[in-house]
């Protein structure tokens, strides 16, 4: 049923639709919040049941491209966040990755740097 621009659903529909209209971040917080709220009492039972809430599907993670790099590049004015993306780029790490090397991920004799990713915990070795 439609009534304008609203969508007339019967009682317990609103609780369904939002979760599966909704993004991964909505149904996320959505299923916190629930869960937070029996936690605490403020629920005597759960409104919708674990199995029935939609499944949590996650994009794959990829890097930038080269275009995408250059035009962070372009906006940016500060030549020292400049430089640190351009070793993200160089070195192939998030900026999380290369805001968290230590001098132990560094062997100068080897002229080797290697740190776990924190997206995969895949090793890289530069």
């Amino acid at each position: 049923m439609s009534k304008g621009a609203y969508t007339v659903l019967p009682v317990g529909g609103h609780l369904f639709a939002v979760p599966e209209r909704g993004s991964v971040a909505t149904n996320v917080f959505l299923r916190r919040l629930h869960n937070f709220a029996l936690d605490m009492n403020w629920l005597p039972w759960p409104v919708i049941p674990k199995r029935q809430w939609p499944a949590v599907h996650y994009k794959d993670k990829r890097a930038i491209t080269l275009e995408e790099h250059l035009a962070i590049l372009a906006r940016v004015t500060n030549l020292e966040q400049k430089l640190f993306y351009e070793l993200c780029w160089h070195w192939g790490g998030s900026q999380s990755d290369i805001a968290n090397l230590r001098g132990q991920d560094i062997d100068y004799g080897h002229r080797v740097i290697a740190f776990h990713r924190q997206k995969t915990g895949s090793l890289s070795m530069i």
